[in-house]
């Protein structure tokens, strides 16, 4: 018997965007959309091969979107942060999606004592069991309209809200909703 636990940041938005059945769980069939969520079922596949081969216990922690300090924002991602950002900045956020759009967002400290939970029990777990698989989501899931409420109450100041069209990202779910049911 092996020691050790290797742990897989995976991606649920990407695995799960083409899946059916909200809310989404570890026992959902995923169905990626893109190279992106295909490339991380393939990555996932490889881990559970090696796991298997070498009985190394292995924990499947597929993310949902996370935020917090440190992001870089001259990139194009972490909404929160973006959010922030600009009302601080006092410049418009250029929103590519309707305001009713869902998703999970979870806090990096929240997401980092769940992966910890979860690897604790991987590793006392005395079964037969070598492969785990987690969510690791926030417990609930919010609205981008949600999210400029909340900026909007904690800076006391009205976000400034540009909207654009962007083929590749309205093709898009509206709402991806998640709920962890094990570990």
């Amino acid at each position: 018997m092996q020691n050790g636990l290797i742990f897989h940041a995976s991606s649920a938005g990407g695995v799960y965007a083409g899946s059916e059945n909200q809310p989404f769980t570890e026992l959902t069939v995923p169905k990626p959309t893109t190279a992106y969520g295909a490339a991380k079922l393939k990555q996932e596949d490889c881990l559970r091969e090696f796991s298997s081969r070498l009985d190394i216990r292995i924990v499947i922690g597929r993310i949902s979107n996370l935020y917090g300090a440190n992001q870089d924002l001259s990139k194009n991602q972490g909404l929160i942060s973006t959010i922030c950002s600009s009302i601080l900045r006092r410049q418009p956020i250029n929103l590519f999606v309707p305001l009713e759009t869902s998703r999970n967002y979870i806090y990096v400290g929240d997401a980092s004592r769940i992966i910890v939970d979860a690897a604790k029990i991987a590793v006392k777990d005395s079964g037969a069991t070598r492969q785990f698989l987690k969510l690791v989501v926030a417990d609930e899931n919010l609205t981008i309209g949600n999210i400029l409420n909340v900026a909007k109450n904690v800076f006391r100041i009205k976000p400034l809200i540009t909207a654009s069209s962007n083929a590749k990202i309205n093709k898009q779910p509206r709402s991806i909703i998640f709920k962890s049911v094990s570990l």
